[in-house]
């Protein structure tokens, strides 16, 4: 963990994004900040395994080998994330409040309310 520490989140965004985008300027939209920003990170960010992670061309930048191996185990990375705060999101609890008949919850309601808690185990029902 200890390398983790090492390195800036914000920077490894930067990478990922401009690999996956293909351009600083859509990977700066999509992060939300300056082309600059975007470049400064990716600069900050190559000097933690000292070797470059992309060409610079006239074309922009371009994945090295090694850019192109690590910028891919970063977006499975940030994918697993993704993943863990979208479970993390489905998780939290949610309560719903239902007012009807007596007649109606037990003739109607009743009976589907265990399909419900199975497709949504998180919504709580009073």
């Amino acid at each position: 963990m200890s390398l983790l520490n090492r390195v800036h989140l914000n920077g490894l965004r930067a990478v990922e994004t401009v690999a996956r985008l293909g351009s600083l300027a859509a990977a700066a939209g999509e992060l939300n900040v300056s082309a600059s920003a975007v470049s400064q990170q990716i600069k900050r960010t190559e000097k933690q395994p000292g070797q470059a992670l992309f060409e610079r061309t006239p074309g922009g930048l371009v994945p090295t080998e090694f850019g192109a191996l690590f910028t891919a185990r970063l977006g499975a990375g940030f994918r697993e994330l993704a993943q863990a705060v979208a479970m993390a999101d489905e998780a939290s609890q949610c309560t719903l409040v239902v007012s009807v008949a007596p007649a109606f919850a037990s003739k109607w309601l009743l009976p589907r309310l265990s399909r419900h808690f199975a497709r949504h185990p998180n919504v709580l029902l009073r």
